[in-house]
């Protein structure tokens, strides 16, 4: 099921967020209605989903997956971390940034909007496209023995049609872009 904004609200019991990284999302989101139904203050919160982009760091998804696929070009088998059929929507830092933009005049009461492609990729998958460009076609096995944290993390982006954002970029297309496949690059 994806995540659509309108399915946490704060009128009704929210249930338990996983991990405090989520209470402080809902923390934030929770402040800001507060702060304008109580004193009129102006502000929009941004559920950013899986970001990726050039320069980022390797201890997230994204940047490792793709390095692994480069340095085991021709392995017979290629890992990822937890059991691999973990899911994220992978959203490149442009299209998140394009949607702030085109959303940050348009919300003043502290709602909430998804950034997000609203696409499940498995890192399984993830894996194995990275591997097919690279030029090979090696099996893809989840390191259980690594963390998998949570299982699922995608939504919708029904918000970002209606305020007249649009996703640019796929993640084959992030896949062919010069800062992942440049040798030397970090």
């Amino acid at each position: 099921m994806l995540l659509h904004e309108d399915m946490i609200g704060f009128d009704e019991d929210i249930g338990m967020p996983d991990m405090s990284y989520g209470w402080a999302k809902l923390t934030c989101e929770y402040l800001a209605r507060l702060a304008y139904e109580k004193h009129g203050l102006k502000s929009v919160c941004y559920r950013p989903f899986s970001g990726y982009g050039e320069d980022q760091d390797d201890s997230y998804p994204f940047p490792s997956i793709c390095k692994r696929a480069l340095a085991n070009q021709g392995a017979k088998v290629l890992d990822v971390w937890g059991i691999g059929t973990q899911m994220r929507d992978f959203i490149h830092i442009d299209d998140c940034v394009a949607g702030v933009i085109a959303t940050m005049d348009k919300i003043h009461d502290g709602n909430a909007v998804n950034l997000s492609t609203g696409i499940y990729t498995s890192f399984i998958k993830f894996a194995r496209t990275a591997a097919k460009l690279c030029g090979y076609s090696p099996e893809v096995h989840g390191m259980s023995d690594q963390p998998t944290a949570c299982m699922r993390a995608a939504a919708t982006h029904r918000s970002k049609w209606r305020l007249g954002s649009s996703i640019k970029s796929t993640l084959r297309l992030a896949l062919n872009a010069p800062w992942i496949i440049t040798p030397g690059r970090r």
